[in-house]
């Protein structure tokens, strides 16, 4: 099964950046949970596929444009860690800034039922036992 969720995960990752959040949901459960770091936008967590929607609504009032680009991901038993970059860029002044990708999402029958997101990368490593 875990090869089968890594590609469940590229397959994610690909329909968002093909058609946004709507594109991406029927790949997770319904009951889906989304943990932001302290500090971002949104209180969270969000929980369902409407608490994915407010959540990339929340975004979009910040940031004028993400496009995520995974790199790597990792098996992990029953969880993989997406390994990439983002990037954003703001609304008003345009500024891009492009900041390191940790996404640690938990699978179970081949359905994605959490995903925690990472703002420090050394912490989302530290999370599943491993080191840099």
């Amino acid at each position: 099964m875990s090869q089968e969720n890594v590609e469940i995960m590229r397959a994610v990752y690909e329909a968002w950046a093909e058609g946004g959040v709507e594109a991406a949901l029927p790949l997770v459960d319904e009951a889906i949970e989304l943990r932001l770091p302290p500090g971002w936008p949104g209180v969270g967590p969000f929980r369902g596929h409407e608490g994915l929607r407010a959540a990339f609504r929340e975004s979009r009032d910040v940031f004028a444009d993400v496009r995520m680009r995974p790199e790597r991901f990792i098996d992990l038993d029953g969880q993989i860690l997406v390994l990439g970059k983002v990037l954003v860029r703001s609304k008003g002044a345009g500024v891009e800034i492009e900041v390191t990708l940790r996404h640690l999402w938990t699978m179970r029958e081949g359905k994605a039922t959490m995903l925690q997101i990472y703002a420090e990368p050394q912490r989302a490593l530290e999370a599943v036992g491993l080191r840099e």
